[in-house]
């Protein structure tokens, strides 16, 4: 049996249009949150809200991102590569006999046997300079070749080894009725900003050196910005059993590299954006217990909506009023009937039966939830007031 009551707000409670246990079993409930239908625990408005908390810090978050990827500052790293991954250097070689004529003859080799990506053709060439002065100037690349450990000094014959080598035939070392001679050589090469890298070494009778000339590259992001030169080392590497005197020029093995690189990239940016989605989510998530205690949805977990006048097929809407449904049941010796969802049916409704669509089945047995044509719903619908269309 079907009990209705109903309350006006400020009028105190009345019946309901007359209503019969019967004829009152059918009420129209519009926009409302009931026990059967789970409802959430926080009210529409505190919903809209986290949505659109949400999405500013989503995009705040994002913008953040994007700044932190337009401003990343330049990390500069250090490390050492073959010299022959990178240009060939140009040398600028002068030399000059202090008391000539007792250098003797002054010859520059070039051995770039077994270089790889040298401009220079042949690999070993010969070039007799005489005797120049430090005016003169022989222009040559410098290529980096494998050193060959088996450099023998102990000989009186010119010396074939890898890279460019002066060869002084003869400097006087004033002894035998011969003055004293030395000669001296100046090794230039400029680098991109137009500085120029000088070394001047004098040579004397018997000896045998070498220097090494390196490179130093700075790179950004993989290209090569600038290059300079520097003087790695001189070395004394023997003596010569005659006047005969070497001076070997090489090219370091490994240049310093110097690259300037920012990292990170837009993929990096996403994920960044991918991550603080879900931290996002999952603090919002966590405020859910405090904004149902101020917020809580469901007014109180009854129906609250309108109830409807039938005046032949159409419904008017009443005041707004609280109605309790109570003891939903079936009319006591009325046969049970069997509908399924979304079967068309006639409900009655005010002794009249009007069209209506079959939602489920109610929570007692006997009973149905039934939406009407407007939208409304009406729920536990007794079996008495439904028929088959």
């Amino acid at each position: 049996m079907l009990e209705v009551a109903q309350s006006f707000e400020g009028r105190g409670a009345k019946n309901l249009m007359g209503f019969s246990p019967i004829k009152s079993s059918v009420v129209d409930e519009r926009n409302k949150m009931t026990d059967e239908i789970p409802s959430p625990h926080i009210s529409k408005c505190a919903h809209r809200a986290l949505i659109c908390v949400y999405f500013v810090l989503c995009a705040a978050y994002l913008t953040f991102s994007i700044y932190n990827y337009v401003t990343r500052p330049w990390v500069e790293t250090f490390t050492q590569e073959a010299s022959e991954r990178f240009p060939v250097p140009e040398i600028r070689i002068r030399t000059q006999c202090f008391n000539d004529p007792f250098c003797g003859e002054i010859t520059l080799t070039k051995n770039y046997t077994g270089a790889s990506g040298c401009p220079q053709n042949p690999s070993f060439q010969n070039i007799v300079l005489g005797s120049p002065k430090l005016t003169d100037s022989h222009t040559t690349h410098l290529c980096f070749v494998p050193e060959n450990n088996e450099m023998n000094t102990n000989t009186g014959d010119l010396l074939v080894t890898p890279g460019i080598v002066l060869d002084f035939s003869n400097i006087s070392s004033g002894k035998q009725a011969t003055p004293l001679a030395y000669s001296s050589v100046v090794v230039e090469a400029t680098s991109s900003d137009g500085s120029i890298m000088r070394k001047v070494v004098n040579m004397e009778s018997w000896q045998v050196k070498t220097f090494y000339i390196a490179m130093s590259i700075i790179k950004e992001e993989g290209e090569i910005k600038s290059y300079s030169y520097y003087a790695q080392n001189l070395q004394y590497d023997g003596k010569r059993p005659t006047n005969r005197a070497t001076y070997v020029i090489r090219l370091a093995q490994f240049a310093n590299v110097y690259e300037k690189t920012r990292p990170g990239s837009w993929i990096d940016v996403l994920a960044q954006l991918g991550g603080a989605v879900t931290v996002v989510a999952a603090l919002l998530l966590l405020t859910e217990p405090c904004l149902s205690k101020f917020f809580p949805g469901g007014e109180s977990r009854h129906l609250r909506g309108r109830m409807t006048e039938s005046r032949g097929k159409n419904f008017v809407p009443l005041e707004s009023t609280d109605v309790h449904l109570q003891d939903f049941g079936p009319a006591p010796g009325v046969p049970l009937q069997n509908y399924k969802d979304n079967e068309q049916v006639s409900v009655r409704f005010q002794g009249s039966f009007h069209p209506a669509t079959v939602i489920s089945p109610g929570e007692e047995v006997g009973t149905y939830n039934v939406r009407w044509e407007d939208g409304s719903v009406s729920m536990r619908v007794p079996t008495s007031e439904i028929k088959k269309q």
